[in-house]
Parts: C-alpha cells; sequence; structure tokens
C-alpha cells in the first residue's frame, strides 16, 4: 500500500494522460515503478509535486521521441 498526498488529483491525472501518451508514442507502458523515488516528496509515496515532475519528464521524452530503457523483466514483475 502506499500514500498519496491529498489534493494530488489534478496532479495524477496529469501522469496519466502523459502515461498514455508515452504509450500511444512509442507502444510500450512507462515503467512507472522505476521512477518511485520521483514520485515521494512532503511524507507521501505519491507527492502532488512528484506526479508533477514526472508527468513533465514523461513529456519530456515524448517531445525528443526518447523512449526510457525498461529493465529486463520489468512486465514480469508483480507489484
Amino acid at each position: 500500500m502506499f500514500s498519496v498526498e491529498p489534493n494530488a488529483f489534478e496532479a495524477s491525472q496529469k501522469l496519466y494522460e502523459a502515461e498514455e501518451r508515452y504509450e500511444d508514442r512509442f507502444g510500450k507502458v512507462f515503467p512507472t515503478y522505476e521512477y518511485g523515488d520521483t514520485l515521494k516528496g512532503n511524507g507521501y509515496d505519491h507527492s502532488r509535486k512528484g506526479m508533477e515532475k514526472l508527468a513533465a519528464f514523461i513529456n519530456k521524452r515524448i517531445e525528443d521521441n526518447k523512449p526510457v530503457p525498461i529493465p529486463k523483466g520489468y512486465e514480469e514483475r508483480v507489484y
């Protein structure tokens, strides 16, 4: 179980939209769990600022047409 900062709905929507755009662009799911530390802040596992930061990172990768590396076995892991 993870904690989510209150009032972070808008940031979570932006992150979700960025992940969807990434999948549409590159045909692969963005490996969000590899960026868990980026999401942390203010005592939460998923902070508003962290979600905004990760969404911006994903959008920049899309803009630059540079998919992120996906570790071997990522898709087979159970979270």
